[in-house]
Order: C-alpha cells, then sequence, then structure tokens
C-alpha cells in the first residue's frame, strides 16, 4: 500500500496527511495480542508454580515479549514514514508560498490603504482566508511522520502486559498487589 500512488493531504485533521485510519486500525488487534499473551502468561505461571523457577527470571523475556508486539504491529506501519515526510516537507514548502503571497496582498490592501474598491475590512473574505490559511499552516506543522497515535501502541502493550498481572502474585500478597495498583491508579 505504501508504493500505491497515494494522494497525501499535508493539511488533513488526522495529522498523518490522511493516513490516520491505519493506525487506528492496529488497535483493533489488541484481542489478539490479549490472547497471546494469556498462553504465554499461562505458560510462565506453569514454570513457576510447578517448575519452581522464580518470575524475576522471567523479566526480561516478558519485556522483549512486550517490545516484539510494538514491533510486529506498528513496524510495518514506519514504511509510511519516507512518504510523510516528503509530504510535510511539500506541504510546508507550498503552503509557506501561499501564505506569504497571501499575507502579502492583505498587507497591502488592508494594512497599505491600497483598497482600490474602498471596501469596509469589517466582513471581508480575505480576514477570513488568512485565519484559514493560518490554521491548515499549524495542522500542517504538527503533522507525523507515522500514522499512528502513541495510545494505538498503548492499547497494545496493556493487552499484552495484563495477562502477566496474575504473576505478580507468586512473588507478593494479595493485599500488597492491590495496594501497589490502587498506588498507580490514583
Amino acid at each position: 500500500m505504501s508504493r500505491l500512488d497515494l494522494r497525501l493531504i499535508p493539511t488533513h485533521p488526522d495529522r498523518a496527511a490522511g493516513l490516520g485510519f491505519v493506525g487506528d486500525t492496529q488497535r483493533a488487534f489488541w484481542i489478539v495480542v490479549f490472547a497471546c499473551s494469556t498462553t504465554f502468561a499461562g505458560i510462565l505461571a506453569n514454570e513457576i508454580v510447578y517448575g519452581g523457577v522464580p518470575l524475576k527470571t522471567y523479566r526480561f523475556s516478558i519485556a522483549g515479549y512486550a517490545a516484539s508486539v510494538l514491533l510486529f504491529f506498528l513496524m510495518p506501519l514506519l514504511m509510511f514514514t519516507p512518504r510523510l515526510v516528503r509530504a510535510k516537507e511539500k506541504g510546508l514548502r507550498d503552503y509557506g508560498a501561499l501564505a506569504v503571497a497571501h499575507n502579502h496582498m492583505f498587507d497591502r490592501k488592508w494594512v497599505q490603504g491600497e483598497n482600490p474598491g474602498g471596501e469596509p475590512v469589517l466582513g471581508t473574505p480575505e480576514i477570513s482566508s488568512l485565519a484559514d490559511l493560518g490554521a491548515a499552516y499549524a495542522v500542517l506543522d504538527r503533522m507525523k511522520f507515522v500514522p499512528f497515535e502513541p495510545e494505538d501502541g498503548i492499547v497494545l502493550l496493556l493487552a499484552a502486559l495484563v495477562p502477566m498481572l496474575p504473576l505478580l502474585l507468586t512473588i507478593m500478597p494479595v493485599d500488597e498487589l492491590l495496594e501497589l495498583l490502587s498506588k498507580l491508579l490514583v
């Protein structure tokens, strides 16, 4: 899909030139990640409870699993990054040139007093278009280089790690675990 002749719109409100929906679809994989994580947590629980292996032994495995989930689901979207970078650079050039030309004409007409028709300033379309152009440039300036939000990664990360929480019961009592969770949530 990244090789298609996409018509990227750098001023799109999703701040990803219209590709924001691609990242939103990755978030839907949380259920698959959760199912795999539940299986992984079950295997680890079996090793901890019946094999006598301490949970601490698996800390790097759990961290590696969480990182691999993010890489597996979000890294393919990085193929859009070069196109998004080029779209932003071109958009900044194009909209910058448009803004300069528009501001120059606005300044000549309304500030320098070269208003040939003697129109009143109140309610003129030039003022509205100046504000619209400024808003479009602000959206363009905040454009991202990846078509996903940090929240997409957080959803996947939570789906990967929440099934691991019961494993903490093997190293700390329930009341301490609940106290720790309450501190984290507050």
